[in-house]
Protein backbone atom coordinates (compact mmCIF):
# COMPACT_ATOMS: atom_id res chain seq x y z
CA UNK A 1 0.00 0.00 0.00
CA UNK A 2 2.98 2.28 0.68
CA UNK A 3 4.26 1.70 -2.49
CA UNK A 4 1.69 2.46 -4.28
CA UNK A 5 1.72 5.62 -2.79
CA UNK A 6 5.21 6.56 -3.48
CA UNK A 7 4.68 5.57 -7.09
CA UNK A 8 1.80 7.57 -7.45
CA UNK A 9 3.51 10.48 -5.83
CA UNK A 10 6.48 10.34 -8.61
CA UNK A 11 4.21 10.00 -11.70
CA UNK A 12 2.46 12.91 -10.21
CA UNK A 13 5.43 15.25 -10.10
CA UNK A 14 6.86 13.94 -13.48
CA UNK A 15 2.94 14.91 -14.62
CA UNK A 16 3.57 18.44 -13.02
CA UNK A 17 6.90 18.63 -14.81
CA UNK A 18 5.92 17.85 -17.94
CA UNK A 19 3.07 20.71 -17.12
CA UNK A 20 5.19 23.09 -16.67
CA UNK A 21 7.77 22.58 -19.22
CA UNK A 22 4.44 22.32 -21.87
CA UNK A 23 3.13 25.93 -20.18
CA UNK A 24 6.41 27.34 -20.45
CA UNK A 25 6.95 25.79 -24.06
CA UNK A 26 3.63 27.83 -24.98
CA UNK A 27 4.55 31.20 -22.80
CA UNK A 28 7.82 31.39 -25.14
CA UNK A 29 6.24 30.29 -28.25
CA UNK A 30 3.84 33.26 -27.30
CA UNK A 31 6.51 35.45 -27.53
CA UNK A 32 8.50 34.79 -30.71
CA UNK A 33 5.11 35.03 -32.49
CA UNK A 34 4.51 38.68 -31.59
CA UNK A 35 8.43 39.76 -32.23
CA UNK A 36 7.57 38.45 -35.53
CA UNK A 37 4.35 39.76 -36.28
CA UNK A 38 5.52 43.14 -34.93
CA UNK A 39 8.55 42.97 -36.92
CA UNK A 40 6.61 41.84 -39.76
CA UNK A 41 4.51 44.76 -39.25
CA UNK A 42 7.55 47.42 -38.84
CA UNK A 43 8.91 46.31 -41.95
CA UNK A 44 5.16 46.23 -44.20
CA UNK A 45 4.82 50.04 -43.12
CA UNK A 46 8.02 50.91 -43.96
CA UNK A 47 7.38 50.05 -47.41
CA UNK A 48 4.31 51.41 -47.59
CA UNK A 49 6.24 54.66 -46.71
CA UNK A 50 8.73 54.08 -49.41
CA UNK A 51 6.21 53.43 -51.93
CA UNK A 52 4.63 56.90 -50.89
CA UNK A 53 8.08 58.34 -50.89
CA UNK A 54 9.47 57.45 -54.17
CA UNK A 55 9.93 59.93 -56.59
CA UNK A 56 11.48 59.10 -60.23
CA UNK A 57 11.94 61.69 -62.93
CA UNK A 58 12.23 60.17 -66.61
CA UNK A 59 13.68 61.75 -69.95
CA UNK A 60 15.00 60.46 -72.60
CA UNK A 61 17.84 61.05 -75.17
CA UNK A 62 17.08 59.75 -79.06
CA UNK A 63 19.08 62.60 -81.13
CA UNK A 64 22.51 62.80 -82.11
CA UNK A 65 24.45 65.88 -83.84
CA UNK A 66 26.14 65.00 -87.49
CA UNK A 67 27.85 67.68 -89.37
CA UNK A 68 28.11 67.58 -93.01
CA UNK A 69 30.05 69.01 -95.95
CA UNK A 70 28.58 71.24 -98.92
CA UNK A 71 29.86 67.84 -100.56
CA UNK A 72 27.91 65.19 -98.59
CA UNK A 73 24.59 67.47 -98.89
CA UNK A 74 25.10 67.85 -102.68
CA UNK A 75 24.58 71.59 -101.89
CA UNK A 76 23.32 73.71 -105.34
CA UNK A 77 24.29 77.43 -105.66
CA UNK A 78 22.02 79.21 -107.89
CA UNK A 79 22.96 82.75 -109.55
CA UNK A 80 19.11 84.19 -110.40
CA UNK A 81 21.00 88.06 -110.60
CA UNK A 82 24.33 88.42 -111.51
CA UNK A 83 27.43 87.37 -112.98
CA UNK A 84 29.43 84.17 -111.59
CA UNK A 85 33.20 85.01 -112.17
CA UNK A 86 34.55 82.09 -110.71
CA UNK A 87 34.14 78.32 -108.61
CA UNK A 88 31.69 76.21 -108.17
CA UNK A 89 29.21 74.09 -105.93
CA UNK A 90 32.37 72.46 -104.65
CA UNK A 91 34.04 75.49 -103.48
CA UNK A 92 31.82 75.83 -100.62
CA UNK A 93 33.56 72.25 -99.47
CA UNK A 94 36.94 73.43 -97.23
CA UNK A 95 37.93 76.85 -96.13
CA UNK A 96 40.30 78.98 -98.37
CA UNK A 97 41.73 78.82 -101.69
CA UNK A 98 38.86 78.37 -103.83
CA UNK A 99 35.64 80.25 -103.33
CA UNK A 100 31.94 81.30 -105.20
CA UNK A 101 32.66 84.71 -106.73
CA UNK A 102 29.65 86.97 -107.82
CA UNK A 103 29.53 90.09 -109.55
CA UNK A 104 26.15 92.20 -109.14
CA UNK A 105 24.36 92.35 -112.47
CA UNK A 106 22.53 95.71 -113.54
CA UNK A 107 18.69 95.31 -112.23
CA UNK A 108 17.01 98.73 -113.03
CA UNK A 109 18.36 100.74 -115.91
CA UNK A 110 16.00 103.77 -116.68
CA UNK A 111 16.65 107.19 -118.01
CA UNK A 112 14.07 110.29 -115.91
CA UNK A 113 13.54 112.38 -118.52
CA UNK A 114 13.80 116.31 -118.16
CA UNK A 115 11.27 118.83 -118.33
CA UNK A 116 10.32 122.79 -117.73
CA UNK A 117 10.64 123.81 -114.03
CA UNK A 118 10.36 127.43 -112.59
CA UNK A 119 13.47 128.84 -110.93
CA UNK A 120 13.05 131.62 -107.95
CA UNK A 121 16.28 132.26 -106.51
CA UNK A 122 17.14 135.45 -104.60
CA UNK A 123 20.46 137.17 -106.35
CA UNK A 124 21.19 140.05 -103.71
CA UNK A 125 23.54 138.93 -100.67
CA UNK A 126 23.51 140.21 -97.49
CA UNK A 127 20.66 142.55 -98.35
CA UNK A 128 19.69 142.44 -94.19
CA UNK A 129 23.17 143.76 -93.99
CA UNK A 130 24.19 140.90 -91.09
CA UNK A 131 27.84 141.08 -92.18
CA UNK A 132 27.93 144.74 -92.52
CA UNK A 133 28.40 146.19 -95.74
CA UNK A 134 30.32 143.34 -97.41
CA UNK A 135 28.94 142.32 -100.90
CA UNK A 136 28.07 146.27 -101.00
CA UNK A 137 29.76 149.09 -102.65
CA UNK A 138 28.92 152.62 -100.67
CA UNK A 139 29.45 155.92 -101.35
CA UNK A 140 29.52 158.87 -99.16
CA UNK A 141 27.98 162.44 -99.73
CA UNK A 142 29.77 165.89 -98.50
CA UNK A 143 28.16 166.13 -95.27
CA UNK A 144 27.69 162.20 -94.09
CA UNK A 145 28.95 158.79 -93.95
CA UNK A 146 27.11 155.06 -94.64
CA UNK A 147 27.39 152.71 -91.66
CA UNK A 148 26.23 149.77 -89.70
CA UNK A 149 23.17 150.70 -87.03
CA UNK A 150 20.80 148.16 -84.95
CA UNK A 151 17.76 148.55 -84.46
CA UNK A 152 14.68 146.59 -82.57
CA UNK A 153 12.40 144.99 -84.80
CA UNK A 154 8.66 144.11 -84.02
CA UNK A 155 9.04 140.54 -82.67
CA UNK A 156 11.79 142.47 -80.05
CA UNK A 157 14.86 141.29 -81.38
CA UNK A 158 17.60 142.89 -82.62
CA UNK A 159 18.60 144.10 -86.36
CA UNK A 160 21.03 145.46 -88.51
CA UNK A 161 20.59 147.89 -91.66
CA UNK A 162 22.72 150.20 -93.57
CA UNK A 163 22.77 153.77 -92.42
CA UNK A 164 23.70 157.04 -94.08
CA UNK A 165 24.08 159.38 -91.68
CA UNK A 166 24.48 162.99 -92.40
CA UNK A 167 24.96 166.83 -90.32
CA UNK A 168 23.31 169.37 -92.54
CA UNK A 169 23.96 173.18 -92.40
CA UNK A 170 20.74 175.84 -92.83
CA UNK A 171 19.65 175.37 -96.91
CA UNK A 172 21.91 172.61 -97.32
CA UNK A 173 21.28 169.30 -99.06
CA UNK A 174 23.57 166.09 -99.71
CA UNK A 175 23.32 162.79 -101.97
CA UNK A 176 24.91 159.37 -101.29
CA UNK A 177 24.49 156.16 -103.09
CA UNK A 178 25.16 152.30 -102.12
CA UNK A 179 24.84 149.80 -104.55
CA UNK A 180 25.58 145.97 -105.73
CA UNK A 181 25.97 144.07 -108.52
CA UNK A 182 24.13 140.71 -108.92
CA UNK A 183 23.76 137.82 -111.94
CA UNK A 184 21.07 136.30 -113.54
CA UNK A 185 21.51 133.55 -115.33
CA UNK A 186 18.14 133.85 -117.47
CA UNK A 187 15.80 136.40 -118.90
CA UNK A 188 13.38 136.49 -115.94
CA UNK A 189 10.85 138.69 -114.07
CA UNK A 190 11.74 139.59 -110.78
CA UNK A 191 10.24 140.96 -107.72
CA UNK A 192 12.28 143.84 -105.84
CA UNK A 193 11.46 144.62 -101.57
CA UNK A 194 13.00 146.60 -98.90
CA UNK A 195 12.51 148.91 -95.97
CA UNK A 196 13.76 152.33 -95.22
CA UNK A 197 13.79 154.92 -92.59
CA UNK A 198 14.33 158.42 -91.35
CA UNK A 199 15.23 159.83 -88.00
CA UNK A 200 16.33 163.66 -87.19
CA UNK A 201 17.17 166.16 -84.73
CA UNK A 202 16.41 169.17 -84.20
CA UNK A 203 13.35 168.09 -87.19
CA UNK A 204 13.36 165.85 -90.45
CA UNK A 205 14.68 166.48 -93.39
CA UNK A 206 12.67 166.50 -96.71
CA UNK A 207 14.53 163.94 -99.35
CA UNK A 208 13.77 160.80 -101.22
CA UNK A 209 15.24 157.74 -102.46
CA UNK A 210 15.49 156.41 -106.44
CA UNK A 211 15.94 152.86 -106.55
CA UNK A 212 17.68 151.38 -109.93
CA UNK A 213 18.51 148.76 -111.90
CA UNK A 214 21.25 149.97 -114.10
CA UNK A 215 20.37 153.15 -115.55
CA UNK A 216 16.38 152.69 -115.12
CA UNK A 217 14.66 154.08 -112.60
CA UNK A 218 12.18 152.02 -110.88
CA UNK A 219 10.68 154.34 -108.59
CA UNK A 220 10.89 157.04 -106.34
CA UNK A 221 10.25 156.84 -102.49
CA UNK A 222 9.74 160.18 -100.50
CA UNK A 223 11.95 160.04 -96.89
CA UNK A 224 9.37 159.89 -94.19
CA UNK A 225 9.37 159.22 -90.00
CA UNK A 226 9.76 155.24 -89.13
CA UNK A 227 9.95 152.41 -91.41
CA UNK A 228 8.50 152.09 -95.01
CA UNK A 229 8.52 148.83 -96.71
CA UNK A 230 8.52 148.50 -100.77
CA UNK A 231 7.41 145.69 -102.85
CA UNK A 232 7.95 146.13 -107.06
CA UNK A 233 6.74 143.24 -108.44
CA UNK A 234 6.43 142.27 -112.59
CA UNK A 235 10.27 143.60 -113.22
CA UNK A 236 12.12 142.01 -116.13
CA UNK A 237 15.23 141.45 -116.14
CA UNK A 238 17.43 140.36 -118.84
CA UNK A 239 19.96 137.72 -118.54
CA UNK A 240 23.56 138.83 -117.59
CA UNK A 241 25.16 141.08 -115.06
CA UNK A 242 23.25 144.19 -113.30
CA UNK A 243 23.64 146.97 -110.66
CA UNK A 244 20.88 147.24 -108.41
CA UNK A 245 21.50 151.20 -106.41
CA UNK A 246 20.12 153.30 -103.95
CA UNK A 247 20.43 156.93 -104.62
CA UNK A 248 19.76 158.79 -101.66
CA UNK A 249 18.99 162.92 -101.46
CA UNK A 250 18.57 164.89 -98.39
CA UNK A 251 17.95 168.59 -97.83
CA UNK A 252 17.23 171.18 -95.10
CA UNK A 253 14.54 172.98 -95.62
CA UNK A 254 14.82 175.73 -92.80
CA UNK A 255 16.90 178.88 -93.20
CA UNK A 256 17.86 179.54 -90.04
CA UNK A 257 18.41 175.83 -88.21
CA UNK A 258 20.98 173.28 -89.05
CA UNK A 259 20.01 169.17 -88.31
CA UNK A 260 21.53 165.95 -88.28
CA UNK A 261 19.59 162.74 -89.52
CA UNK A 262 19.96 159.05 -90.41
CA UNK A 263 18.30 157.27 -93.30
CA UNK A 264 18.00 153.44 -92.92
CA UNK A 265 17.92 151.00 -95.37
CA UNK A 266 17.29 147.12 -95.26
CA UNK A 267 16.16 143.82 -96.01
CA UNK A 268 16.85 144.24 -99.54
CA UNK A 269 15.80 141.29 -101.99
CA UNK A 270 15.33 140.90 -105.18
CA UNK A 271 13.89 137.64 -106.65
CA UNK A 272 14.09 136.58 -110.02
CA UNK A 273 11.71 133.74 -111.42
CA UNK A 274 12.27 131.97 -114.63
CA UNK A 275 11.66 128.96 -116.23
CA UNK A 276 14.69 126.69 -117.31
CA UNK A 277 14.65 123.06 -118.71
CA UNK A 278 15.72 120.57 -116.60
CA UNK A 279 18.21 117.44 -117.88
CA UNK A 280 17.00 114.43 -117.83
CA UNK A 281 18.84 111.40 -116.14
CA UNK A 282 19.94 107.76 -115.44
CA UNK A 283 18.74 105.72 -113.16
CA UNK A 284 21.36 102.59 -112.74
CA UNK A 285 20.96 100.10 -109.44
CA UNK A 286 23.08 96.96 -109.50
CA UNK A 287 22.20 93.95 -107.51
CA UNK A 288 22.39 90.14 -107.39
CA UNK A 289 20.17 87.33 -105.93
CA UNK A 290 21.71 84.14 -105.26
CA UNK A 291 19.67 80.92 -104.01
CA UNK A 292 21.44 78.10 -102.48
CA UNK A 293 19.65 74.68 -101.78
CA UNK A 294 20.65 71.83 -99.21
CA UNK A 295 19.46 68.15 -99.69
CA UNK A 296 19.84 67.27 -95.92
CA UNK A 297 18.70 63.94 -94.34
CA UNK A 298 15.65 63.64 -92.29
CA UNK A 299 16.59 65.58 -89.13
CA UNK A 300 14.81 67.63 -86.25
CA UNK A 301 16.87 70.82 -86.68
CA UNK A 302 19.74 72.43 -88.28
CA UNK A 303 22.15 75.21 -88.30
CA UNK A 304 24.15 76.15 -91.44
CA UNK A 305 26.76 78.67 -91.48
CA UNK A 306 27.99 79.97 -94.99
CA UNK A 307 31.25 82.34 -94.52
CA UNK A 308 30.49 85.34 -96.79
CA UNK A 309 32.58 88.92 -97.75
CA UNK A 310 31.54 91.69 -99.53
CA UNK A 311 33.35 94.03 -101.60
CA UNK A 312 31.67 97.14 -99.87
CA UNK A 313 29.49 97.76 -97.53
CA UNK A 314 25.81 96.71 -98.45
CA UNK A 315 22.41 95.69 -96.91
CA UNK A 316 22.28 92.20 -97.63
CA UNK A 317 18.71 90.31 -96.91
CA UNK A 318 18.21 86.60 -96.71
CA UNK A 319 15.07 85.13 -97.27
CA UNK A 320 13.98 81.57 -96.47
CA UNK A 321 11.56 79.66 -98.16
CA UNK A 322 8.03 78.70 -96.71
CA UNK A 323 6.99 75.37 -97.75
CA UNK A 324 3.68 75.41 -96.13
CA UNK A 325 2.86 78.07 -97.87
CA UNK A 326 5.01 78.12 -100.65
CA UNK A 327 6.63 81.26 -100.52
CA UNK A 328 9.57 83.44 -99.43
CA UNK A 329 9.95 84.90 -96.13
CA UNK A 330 11.99 87.26 -95.27
CA UNK A 331 14.10 86.04 -92.53
CA UNK A 332 17.04 88.42 -91.55
CA UNK A 333 18.31 91.91 -93.00
CA UNK A 334 21.83 93.15 -92.10
CA UNK A 335 24.93 95.34 -92.58
CA UNK A 336 27.96 94.06 -94.04
CA UNK A 337 31.30 95.69 -93.16
CA UNK A 338 33.63 95.92 -96.19
CA UNK A 339 36.37 93.42 -97.03
CA UNK A 340 35.89 91.03 -93.52
CA UNK A 341 34.46 87.80 -93.49
CA UNK A 342 31.32 86.90 -92.22
CA UNK A 343 29.28 83.54 -90.85
CA UNK A 344 25.70 84.17 -92.30
CA UNK A 345 23.77 81.27 -90.02
CA UNK A 346 20.58 80.10 -90.99
CA UNK A 347 18.58 76.89 -90.20
CA UNK A 348 16.48 75.86 -93.49
CA UNK A 349 17.71 73.98 -96.35
CA UNK A 350 16.59 76.66 -99.01
CA UNK A 351 17.72 79.91 -98.95
CA UNK A 352 18.10 83.29 -101.19
CA UNK A 353 20.16 86.33 -100.64
CA UNK A 354 19.39 89.64 -102.19
CA UNK A 355 21.09 93.01 -102.39
CA UNK A 356 21.22 95.97 -103.97
CA UNK A 357 23.41 99.06 -104.44
CA UNK A 358 24.06 102.08 -107.15
CA UNK A 359 27.53 100.82 -107.41
CA UNK A 360 28.75 97.54 -108.78
CA UNK A 361 29.98 95.37 -105.87
CA UNK A 362 31.30 91.78 -105.62
CA UNK A 363 30.09 88.80 -103.05
CA UNK A 364 32.39 85.90 -102.27
CA UNK A 365 31.20 82.57 -100.65
CA UNK A 366 33.72 80.06 -98.65
CA UNK A 367 33.01 77.49 -96.51
CA UNK A 368 29.93 76.02 -95.91
CA UNK A 369 29.16 74.12 -92.70
CA UNK A 370 25.92 72.07 -91.46
CA UNK A 371 25.08 70.71 -88.26
CA UNK A 372 22.14 68.58 -87.71
CA UNK A 373 19.96 66.74 -84.89
CA UNK A 374 18.65 63.92 -86.16
CA UNK A 375 17.42 60.68 -84.98
CA UNK A 376 19.87 58.18 -83.47
CA UNK A 377 19.96 54.86 -85.71
CA UNK A 378 21.60 52.88 -82.52
CA UNK A 379 19.01 53.17 -80.15
CA UNK A 380 18.15 55.31 -77.54
CA UNK A 381 19.35 56.54 -73.62
CA UNK A 382 16.77 56.65 -71.00
CA UNK A 383 17.58 58.97 -67.86
CA UNK A 384 16.46 58.01 -64.86
CA UNK A 385 16.82 60.35 -61.83
CA UNK A 386 16.17 59.41 -58.29
CA UNK A 387 14.13 63.05 -56.74
CA UNK A 388 12.94 61.02 -54.11
CA UNK A 389 14.21 61.19 -50.65
CA UNK A 390 14.86 58.07 -49.81
CA UNK A 391 17.27 55.13 -52.20
CA UNK A 392 14.98 53.60 -54.31
CA UNK A 393 15.80 50.18 -56.00
CA UNK A 394 14.85 49.90 -60.11
CA UNK A 395 14.48 46.04 -60.83
CA UNK A 396 13.37 46.16 -64.96
CA UNK A 397 12.15 49.37 -67.24
CA UNK A 398 9.70 47.62 -69.87
CA UNK A 399 9.56 49.36 -73.28
CA UNK A 400 6.73 49.20 -76.25
CA UNK A 401 4.68 51.12 -78.74
CA UNK A 402 1.60 50.30 -81.06
CA UNK A 403 3.28 47.97 -83.10
CA UNK A 404 5.69 45.87 -81.32
CA UNK A 405 5.31 43.65 -77.70
CA UNK A 406 6.69 45.04 -74.34
CA UNK A 407 10.65 44.34 -74.02
CA UNK A 408 12.27 44.35 -70.65
CA UNK A 409 15.55 45.15 -69.92
CA UNK A 410 16.96 44.43 -66.73
CA UNK A 411 18.17 46.94 -64.15
CA UNK A 412 18.74 45.37 -60.60
CA UNK A 413 20.06 48.48 -59.41
CA UNK A 414 19.73 51.13 -56.37
CA UNK A 415 19.72 54.58 -56.59
CA UNK A 416 20.06 57.07 -53.76
CA UNK A 417 18.68 60.29 -53.81
CA UNK A 418 19.43 62.89 -56.33
CA UNK A 419 21.07 60.17 -58.12
CA UNK A 420 21.07 59.62 -61.84
CA UNK A 421 21.03 56.47 -64.00
CA UNK A 422 21.50 56.36 -67.18
CA UNK A 423 20.58 53.47 -69.18
CA UNK A 424 21.52 53.02 -73.49
CA UNK A 425 18.65 51.10 -75.10
CA UNK A 426 19.80 49.66 -78.88
CA UNK A 427 16.56 49.82 -79.97
CA UNK A 428 16.11 52.12 -83.45
CA UNK A 429 12.75 53.93 -82.54
CA UNK A 430 10.13 54.86 -85.37
CA UNK A 431 9.55 59.02 -85.91
CA UNK A 432 6.14 59.81 -84.96
CA UNK A 433 5.47 56.38 -83.20
CA UNK A 434 4.22 57.02 -79.14
CA UNK A 435 6.66 54.61 -76.79
CA UNK A 436 5.25 54.27 -73.64
CA UNK A 437 7.84 53.27 -70.54
CA UNK A 438 7.56 51.49 -67.29
CA UNK A 439 10.43 51.30 -64.76
CA UNK A 440 9.60 49.21 -62.17
CA UNK A 441 10.87 49.65 -58.41
CA UNK A 442 10.88 47.35 -55.41
CA UNK A 443 7.13 48.88 -54.30
CA UNK A 444 5.94 51.10 -57.57
CA UNK A 445 5.78 51.14 -60.83
CA UNK A 446 6.30 54.43 -62.69
CA UNK A 447 4.83 55.44 -66.51
CA UNK A 448 6.55 57.91 -69.01
CA UNK A 449 5.29 58.64 -72.87
CA UNK A 450 7.70 59.97 -75.26
CA UNK A 451 7.47 60.55 -79.48
CA UNK A 452 10.60 60.84 -80.77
Amino acid sequence: MFNRKGQATAIGGVFFVLLMVTLIGLFLYQLDYQHRFIAQSIQAIEEQRKAYTENLRIDQNYTILKSYSAFEVSSETYIINGTLVSGTNSSLNDIGGDYIVVDSGAILNITIPGGVITVEKNVIKNGEFNDGLLYWTAENGRRGVWTIGTYTNETGGTDYAAVYSAWLPRRSSDRATIYQEFTAENDATATLSFRYGLTGFPFLPNGYIDVYIDRTRIGRYYLSSGWTPVEVTDLSITSGTHTLKFYLVIINPSRWVPLICDVWIDKVSLVLRYTTEEAGYKVLVYGFKVELQLYLPEHYNSTCKLLTQTNRSLVLEMYVFDEDNNVWRLEDKFLTVTGEWFNLTFDSSKIRLYSESQQPFRIIFDYLYIETTELNPDGFTLIIENAGSSNTEIIACWLKNETMNAMRYEVRRVLLPGEILEIDIPLRLSRGSLYEVRVVTRNNVFKYQFTP
